[in-house]
């Protein structure tokens, strides 16, 4: 092309004339626009490959991935569809649209329980720290499904306004009841089944439970944390408890707002008690069946904090009612 103003040619045009320096409103030539749609299509294809890799990396391991994705992407490149990806629920929760979310409580209007909604998944129960007994050995993997568990022990307030009267040593509306048998809690789902018919309740199985206990499957030793130095903050035990049992919800919760599962009383699960049941445990929604004894957790008030270990089993006779040993409680689906 000629140069309006100077006449010169131009044998590569640029946005201005090299000979007099005048601005040009240049075409782009098509060598340069092909090249141009090719880079573009290479960009498309690979914001296309890191949106995949993205969606795969917060499914499977956690927004962390998928904020190390996003700043993968030139600035100005980044599209809504991240924004979408973000405020997806978890694997469980996605099934079914109607279902609720991992973060969405329940309170059970005719005893006043809050459960929360604990989204199922796959972990490592056992002594995954290797310090424990030999019935908490093998460790193995086991998947639970989507449950609902009441965020507190059940108080004593609590039973007394479906069973109607107190069976608790220590009074107090706010503590958590103890001296239940096991057979005594069957005895208080039924009564709670005939006050909200449309909801069944139980016991958490083991497996549900260490799930619970260790924040949703997490490498937690206790409830909310692997440290020993912290243990205090989270459970009552014999080191800070002062020999007295202690009211619900004054210590801090696990990491999904379940409080005192390691620490303060005991607590009754479904399962019966065997010491050598993980060897040949099956892994989804997994429950020991057959020996006399029913299985507790978590420790109490009295003791030291290897019973409150998220691992640690213990049991008792089912028919017997033990002071420091109370239960919380399973809402099916």
């Amino acid at each position: 092309m000629n140069c309006p103003n100077c006449g010169n040619f131009i044998r590569n045009p640029l946005n201005f004339c090299p000979y007099c320096r005048e601005p040009l409103n240049t075409v782009v030539p098509p060598l340069l626009e092909a090249g141009k749609k090719r880079k573009s299509g290479r960009t498309a294809m690979l914001m296309l490959l890191l949106l995949v890799i993205a969606f795969f990396a917060y499914k499977y391991k956690g927004q962390e991935a998928l904020s190390f994705i996003e700043s993968m992407i030139p600035r100005g490149e980044k599209i809504k569809l991240f924004s979408g990806l973000s405020s997806q629920g978890s694997k469980s929760s996605q099934k079914n649209p109607g279902l609720p979310k991992p973060d969405e409580k329940y309170t059970d209007p005719s005893s006043g329980i809050e459960f929360v909604f604990v989204a199922g998944g796959c972990y490592f129960m056992g002594d995954i720290f290797g310090d424990g007994d030999p019935d908490e050995k093998p460790v193995h993997e086991v998947c639970v499904n989507d449950f609902y568990i009441s965020r507190h022990e059940v108080t004593q307030d609590q039973w007394k306004i479906v069973m109607g009267k107190n069976l608790s040593a220590k009074s107090g509306g706010s503590y958590p009841v103890e001296k239940v048998s096991w057979k005594d809690t069957q005895d208080f789902f039924a009564a709670l089944k005939k006050k909200n018919s449309s909801s069944t309740f139980r016991l958490p199985r083991e497996a549900e439970w260490e799930y619970a206990c260790r924040s949703g499957g997490k490498k937690e030793k206790w409830s909310g944390t692997a440290n020993e130095s912290s243990i205090d903050q989270y459970a009552w035990t014999g080191s800070n408890a002062d020999g007295k049992l202690h009211p619900v919800g004054r210590s801090k919760p696990n990491g999904i707002g379940l409080y005192d599962m390691s620490g303060n009383v005991w607590e009754w699960v479904e399962d019966d008690y065997a010491p050598n049941c993980y060897q040949d445990q099956e892994r989804d929604n997994p429950i020991c069946i057959g020996a006399g004894n029913r299985v507790i957790r978590g420790g109490s008030f009295q003791l030291s904090a290897r019973f409150a270990r998220c691992s640690a089993r213990s049991s008792a006779n089912p028919s017997e009612s033990v002071y420091s040993v109370g239960f919380r409680v399973v809402k099916e689906r």
